[in-house]
């Protein structure tokens, strides 16, 4: 009740890790005395939960560390005894929470979190053999295929749309059998996870749908439930979603009365736990996507303010491991750099480019980069490609500046999409939910100027 990340709060985050800590503290001198396999069991949870709370509030290394202890319990623990569903349910649940924080610093974080959710889906399948109609079993199977899906979605839309519409299908089925607060939110979570795969392949109209659909349940869940901070964290991540995909179909003042409403929400919320990691890079996020919002308004000054405030937010101390928090830096600097032009400050725009990159092309060099840290590196470059085009089409330059300035509008977008090639999939949104570039306009803009090179020459 006081503050855990995953059930209905009050929003003290702070005091829900000290009353965990204290019953792991419990748990551990139980664990010393005792050599029944439930108290072992119950050790895992605790630290389980002290963990998955670390997370919330930002402290990722401690929370790796406390998960690392339960899965290894509750491994020993299913190897003993496999058809145990008491161990099974713990099991999966170390597995998803494993995959909901990640891995700090490792190049190889993606896979491994797609791993930890095989071996999640796989503990749900056995669970669903010894209790086929079990409620609590039914809903975690649908979650751990949407955070599934959610992983596979930056290089797999496909994959996860599956994911996605599976985990739907289940939660209709659970809702109809008991139609609590949380199953709502499940099926308001899984159209809101479809209309991202929509987005990501560019079916807006669909993509919109499917978000007033999510929107709608969170509406009525909320306004049930006013004091619910979970709710009303997920109502403030929904506007804004729901706010981008009116953009997408035009609609740019309904865009920016969601948008308003997510940031009121999110600034709300924060106030009364500023110490919430996870809350803060929410807030984060929809200050982004505000801005991205205010950029096609044409509202280039308040953009640019939205993206200082979330660079800002994500470059604080409390943010999660470095690597994100210097991606996201740069992704607002890309945004910056796409607002300036709109305020005739070409310079402030390369120099935001320029600002990016050096975050992100140390990044770029290894075979496994970070799917954001490629599109930000994709879009600065392409960004300072227009910047070079914008200045080899002014008049009154002379036949050796004209060329000049081609040559390096040619070697900006070939820079971009040679970034974009390293992309498997690549959508309109990065999984860190910034809007991104098109590589068909990059290639079309490309091919301008090698003609534009090749005119020069003759």
């Amino acid at each position: 009740m006081q503050g855990d990340y995953l059930e209905n709060n009050l929003g003290d985050s702070q005091g829900t890790l000290v009353s965990y800590q204290k019953a792991l503290e419990i748990r551990k001198q139980i664990d010393a005395r005792s050599r029944d396999w439930n108290d072992r069991l119950a050790l895992a949870q605790n630290y389980r939960l002290v963990g998955h709370q670390q997370w919330a509030i930002g402290d990722l290394h401690g929370a790796r560390e406390h998960i690392d202890r339960a899965i290894d319990i509750s491994e020993k623990l299913n190897h003993a005894q496999p058809e145990n569903s008491k161990i099974l349910s713990e099991l999966d649940s170390d597995y998803g929470a494993s995959a909901r924080l990640g891995y700090p610093e490792d190049r190889s974080s993606r896979q491994k979190k797609v791993d930890d959710y095989r071996r999640a889906l796989m503990a749900d399948e056995m669970l669903l053999k010894l209790k086929p109609d079990d409620v609590t079993v039914l809903h975690g199977y649908a979650v751990d295929l949407s955070n599934s899906g959610v992983v596979l979605e930056g290089a797999d839309p496909q994959a996860a749309l599956a994911n996605y519409q599976k985990a739907l299908e289940i939660d209709r089925r659970v809702s109809q059998i008991s139609p609590d607060v949380p199953h709502q939110r499940r099926i308001a979570i899984d159209y809101g996870s479809i209309a991202s795969v929509y987005d990501d392949i560019g079916d807006y109209p669909r993509a919109a749908d499917y978000d007033l659909k999510d929107l709608a349940i969170y509406q009525d869940l909320a306004r049930a439930d006013p004091q619910n901070a979970l709710l009303r964290q997920g109502l403030a991540i929904v506007y804004s979603n729901t706010a981008t995909a009116a953009l997408r179909v035009g609609k740019i003042e309904l865009a920016l009365d969601y948008s308003n409403k997510s940031v009121d929400i999110m600034r709300a919320l924060i106030a009364s736990a500023p110490q919430k990691a996870y809350q803060q890079g929410k807030f984060a996020s929809v200050l982004a996507a505000r801005g991205t919002i205010l950029i096609s308004a044409n509202r280039p000054e308040a953009a640019i303010a939205d993206f200082k405030s979330a660079s800002s937010i994500f470059e604080s101390g409390n943010m999660e491991g470095t690597t994100y928090k210097r991606t996201n830096v740069a992704a607002c600097d890309v945004k910056i750099g796409e607002a300036s032009p709109q305020m005739q400050n070409d310079q402030a725009a390369a120099d935001s480019y320029h600002q990016a990159l050096m975050i992100v092309e140390p990044l770029i060099s290894t075979e496994n980069a970070d799917l954001d840290v490629l599109y930000v590196a994709a879009d600065a470059y392409s960004g300072l490609g227009d910047i070079s085009m914008k200045k080899a089409r002014r008049p009154g330059q002379t036949t050796d500046q004209k060329k000049s300035n081609w040559v390096e509008t040619r070697s900006w977008y070939q820079l971009s999409l040679n970034t974009w090639h390293r992309i498997d999939h690549p959508n309109h949104t990065a999984p860190n939910s910034f809007q991104v570039g098109d590589p068909t306009i990059v290639a079309r803009n490309l091919k301008l100027a090698e003609v534009a090179v090749s005119s020069s020459t003759k």
